[in-house]
């Protein structure tokens, strides 16, 4: 799609980033690799690139089938003049990146939902691992 697009004038895709985010993931799905990526920091922020022009489209999370909705994409849509044109399906995988063996973990370091995601995982392999939320998992 992006492919065909670009023919046109350079596809500008904002997103709920860093890169490698699932919303990065999502926007590369649905838009292939000729788009230019403008990873955001805050949902709102991906709002905002669309709503000023500096986006032809945005990429953020809607649902999540193990924590349910995101609420505050729902609230965003509400309140702006954007429409949804698409849905991407992902499959979401996580991964535990450290040093050493698990009996050693301390801290588990990733977003709410994430570890929600991954809350019976973590208690059952690093149940001494203190659970810490940070803003994005890609971080």
């Amino acid at each position: 799609m992006s492919a065909c697009l670009s023919l046109e004038k350079p596809l500008r895709v904002a997103y709920l980033g860093p890169e490698g985010t699932f919303s990065h993931l999502a926007a590369r799905q649905q838009f292939g690799g000729s788009c230019q990526s403008l990873p955001q920091g805050t949902i709102a922020g991906v709002f905002h690139a669309v709503e000023r022009q500096r986006a032809d489209y945005g990429v953020v999370p809607v649902e999540n089938s193990t924590e349910g909705v995101v609420s505050h994409s729902l609230d965003l849509l509400a309140e702006s003049e954007l429409k949804v044109v698409a849905q991407v399906t992902l499959s979401v995988e996580q991964c535990l990146v450290g040093q050493g063996p698990l009996e050693q973990v301390r801290k588990v370091l990733s977003k709410d939902i994430a570890l929600a995601q991954c809350r019976g995982w973590l208690s059952r392999h690093v149940p001494q691992a203190a659970l810490i939320e940070t803003d994005s998992t890609a971080a």
